[in-house]
């Protein structure tokens, strides 16, 4: 089958979720015998060699797809345009989230989810990434939705988890959050809520950057909180920090799908994280590794945490990790598909 996956991918000038999707979907598609590339309208030097990517400007898009007699084009963001002008082969628009006012405010929110109504109305299936997805695209914006296929962690993350050691008693101490340091994260709960814990019982490890880190910097400060801020971490490297961490703690309520979550749950962390999200539909199965909090609540926060400090480290098993393959994500994309026709 000819498959074409149009959206953004990975060069020495960008890097993104989705980028990291269309490529690790690519590559799932090529290992099942599928004759798979992306079209793209990315700038910089492409980094992965390993799969078609081909450049090009957003208008041709369409062009191309229907001058290779494509039969399946998968499409992501902005890319959905291109699904009106292309008259060969079934058409999927995949749902990576959805628009709320308090991240992106009211004009931005409206404008962007009547774009996303155009363009899934262009699709023959369209596929959200989490039950949590469908649902707000459906109940709150009209968007209708097929099916779901969850995300995966790429192969690379999955190659690192089966060499993976046990944890020392000093980093099994470690409480870790990864990700933008933006309001919509609520990082401050995560400091408030372990200044109300002894100082002696954890080491927080903040990686990632954004708009609030100085006045997360400040609250730590002002707590007396021991925070240690890493900054970015490139992708190839964040799975050793996860390593080096016991318990992994995030509390956005509306959470996508929350691959974080995944990626800390591959790598034997406890988990704390609020019971709204995509993430619950995974995390929901591993309640020997996953502490829901009330997210508004700094005490149920820090019981949270310190339950998952306490708790032994969890074990990964090939089955576990077979189960955030993109070969499974690439199998129920084409399940979808072909259950609608």
């Amino acid at each position: 089958m000819k498959i074409a996956i149009l959206g953004p991918v990975i060069t020495d000038q960008y890097f993104g979720g989705v980028a990291t999707f269309d490529e690790a979907l690519a590559k799932a598609f090529q290992k099942l015998g599928h004759d798979v590339s992306i079209l793209t309208s990315q700038k910089g030097s492409i980094t992965n060699k390993k799969i078609k990517i081909k450049q090009t400007k957003k208008s041709e898009i369409s062009n191309i797809v229907n001058e290779n007699n494509t039969d399946l084009t998968i499409a992501s963001l902005q890319y959905g345009t291109s699904l009106k002008s292309i008259q060969t082969g079934k058409k999927v628009y995949f749902l990576h989230g959805f628009f709320n006012m308090q991240s992106y405010g009211i004009a931005k929110t409206l404008a962007a989810t009547a774009l996303t109504q155009k363009m899934t109305s262009y699709a023959d299936c369209v596929i959200a990434n989490s039950s949590f997805t469908a649902a707000i695209n459906q109940r709150i914006w009209n968007i209708h939705v097929d099916g779901v296929a969850h995300l995966a962690v790429d192969e690379d993350f999955l190659s690192k988890v089966n060499r993976i050691g046990s944890r020392t008693p000093d980093e099994q101490k470690r409480v870790l959050f990864v990700g933008r340091l933006a309001v919509s994260k609520h990082v401050e709960r995560i400091i408030q809520a372990v200044s109300l814990m002894s100082k002696n019982s954890y080491e927080l490890i903040i990686a990632g950057d954004g708009p609030e880190k100085q006045n997360l910097l400040h609250k730590a400060k002002k707590l007396n909180v021991n925070a240690k801020f890493i900054g970015r971490v490139e992708h190839d490297q964040i799975s050793s920090i996860y390593r080096r961490c016991g318990v992994f703690v995030s509390l956005s309520e509306s959470e996508p799908y929350g691959l974080t979550y995944a990626e800390a749950l591959l790598s034997g962390c406890q988990i704390v994280c609020p019971s709204t999200g995509g993430q619950v539909e995974y995390l929901m199965k591993y309640s020997d590794r996953t502490h829901f909090i009330d997210v508004l609540d700094p005490e149920s926060i820090a019981r949270g945490i310190t339950d998952g400090l306490k708790a032994k480290e969890a074990a990964v098993d090939n089955n576990m990790i077979s189960k955030f393959s993109y070969s499974e994500t690439a199998n129920r994309i084409l399940t979808l598909v072909s259950n609608k026709y």
